[in-house]
Protein backbone atom coordinates (compact mmCIF):
# COMPACT_ATOMS: atom_id res chain seq x y z
CA UNK A 1 0.00 0.00 0.00
CA UNK A 2 1.25 3.37 -1.07
CA UNK A 3 0.69 5.06 2.50
CA UNK A 4 2.80 3.25 4.34
CA UNK A 5 5.68 4.16 1.43
CA UNK A 6 4.51 7.60 2.09
CA UNK A 7 4.55 7.29 5.89
CA UNK A 8 8.04 5.67 5.39
CA UNK A 9 9.11 8.68 3.59
CA UNK A 10 7.80 11.33 5.70
CA UNK A 11 9.17 9.92 9.30
CA UNK A 12 13.03 9.45 7.46
CA UNK A 13 13.66 13.38 6.80
CA UNK A 14 15.94 14.79 8.83
CA UNK A 15 13.88 16.08 11.42
CA UNK A 16 10.47 14.94 11.43
CA UNK A 17 7.59 16.00 13.61
CA UNK A 18 6.35 13.75 16.24
CA UNK A 19 3.07 15.88 16.06
CA UNK A 20 2.34 14.44 12.79
CA UNK A 21 2.27 11.08 14.03
CA UNK A 22 -1.37 11.02 14.57
CA UNK A 23 -2.94 12.75 11.25
CA UNK A 24 -0.50 10.02 9.48
CA UNK A 25 -1.81 6.97 11.52
CA UNK A 26 -5.29 8.67 10.43
CA UNK A 27 -4.66 8.62 7.02
CA UNK A 28 -3.41 5.03 7.45
CA UNK A 29 -6.41 3.94 9.57
CA UNK A 30 -8.38 5.26 7.10
CA UNK A 31 -6.78 3.21 4.11
CA UNK A 32 -6.93 0.01 6.33
CA UNK A 33 -9.92 0.27 7.00
CA UNK A 34 -11.62 0.57 3.39
CA UNK A 35 -9.44 -2.13 2.70
CA UNK A 36 -10.87 -4.23 5.02
CA UNK A 37 -14.14 -3.84 3.15
CA UNK A 38 -13.59 -3.69 -0.23
CA UNK A 39 -14.96 -6.69 -2.21
CA UNK A 40 -12.26 -6.50 -5.06
CA UNK A 41 -9.15 -7.47 -2.67
CA UNK A 42 -9.21 -10.97 -1.76
CA UNK A 43 -10.21 -12.30 1.69
CA UNK A 44 -7.12 -13.14 2.98
CA UNK A 45 -5.54 -8.92 1.76
CA UNK A 46 -8.94 -7.78 3.97
CA UNK A 47 -8.58 -10.34 6.85
CA UNK A 48 -4.52 -8.86 6.82
CA UNK A 49 -6.14 -5.40 6.55
CA UNK A 50 -8.20 -6.17 9.57
CA UNK A 51 -5.43 -7.25 11.85
CA UNK A 52 -3.07 -4.34 10.36
CA UNK A 53 -5.72 -2.07 11.85
CA UNK A 54 -6.40 -3.98 15.03
CA UNK A 55 -2.51 -3.70 15.73
CA UNK A 56 -2.07 -0.20 14.71
CA UNK A 57 -4.93 1.06 17.46
CA UNK A 58 -2.82 -0.93 19.80
CA UNK A 59 0.06 1.26 19.19
CA UNK A 60 -2.46 4.27 18.94
CA UNK A 61 -4.04 3.97 22.00
CA UNK A 62 -0.83 4.21 23.45
CA UNK A 63 0.02 7.37 22.28
CA UNK A 64 -2.06 9.43 24.89
CA UNK A 65 0.31 8.36 27.57
CA UNK A 66 3.40 9.23 26.07
CA UNK A 67 5.35 12.41 27.71
CA UNK A 68 7.49 13.01 24.37
CA UNK A 69 4.38 13.38 22.08
CA UNK A 70 1.90 15.54 24.90
CA UNK A 71 5.19 17.87 24.87
CA UNK A 72 5.68 17.60 21.21
CA UNK A 73 1.70 18.24 20.87
CA UNK A 74 1.64 21.33 23.49
CA UNK A 75 4.86 22.56 21.93
CA UNK A 76 3.15 22.53 18.23
CA UNK A 77 -0.18 24.64 20.07
CA UNK A 78 1.99 26.74 21.79
CA UNK A 79 3.68 27.41 18.17
CA UNK A 80 0.58 28.20 16.54
CA UNK A 81 -0.57 30.57 18.93
CA UNK A 82 2.51 32.58 18.55
CA UNK A 83 2.36 32.48 15.12
CA UNK A 84 -1.49 33.30 15.02
CA UNK A 85 -0.86 36.17 17.32
CA UNK A 86 1.88 37.67 15.28
CA UNK A 87 0.23 37.50 12.28
CA UNK A 88 -2.77 39.59 14.46
CA UNK A 89 -0.47 42.12 15.12
CA UNK A 90 0.58 42.88 11.47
Amino acid sequence: MQIFHDATLKFSENQPQLAAVIPVMDGIDEDLTNAAVNRNYHPAVRAAARLAKATMNKYYSLTDAADAYRLSICECLLASQTVFAHSLLL
